[in-house]
Order: structure tokens, then C-alpha cells, then sequence
């Protein structure tokens, strides 16, 4: 996966229809192993996240 900065409006709306794509991917499919899934923090890194 290649990272890039979005520096027009053209490259913002790409990103977005990308998004739509990736998280509208039903689970077990192609597209839908793109999910990452991202876990809660515990209270302790939660509030060192907000210091």
C-alpha cells in the first residue's frame, strides 16, 4: 500500500469513493480483507491519549 498525500480536491474525492469501496466490502471477499479491525484502548492508553 502506497501512502500519498491528498493535495486536490480530484485526489480527496478519489480517496473517499476508495473508502466507500473498502468499507462496504462484505466480510470474507477480496475487498473485504482490506478491513482492518482496530481494537479500543484500554482506559490507561486512553488517557494518556488524551494528556
Amino acid at each position: 500500500m502506497e501512502n500519498k498525500v491528498l493535495k486536490t480536491e480530484e485526489n480527496y474525492n478519489q480517496a473517499l469513493k476508495r473508502f466507500e469501496v473498502i468499507f462496504h466490502a462484505p466480510s470474507g471477499t477480496k475487498k473485504g480483507d482490506e478491513h482492518f479491525h482496530i481494537n479500543a484502548p484500554g482506559p490507561i492508553e486512553a488517557i494518556k491519549f488524551r494528556m
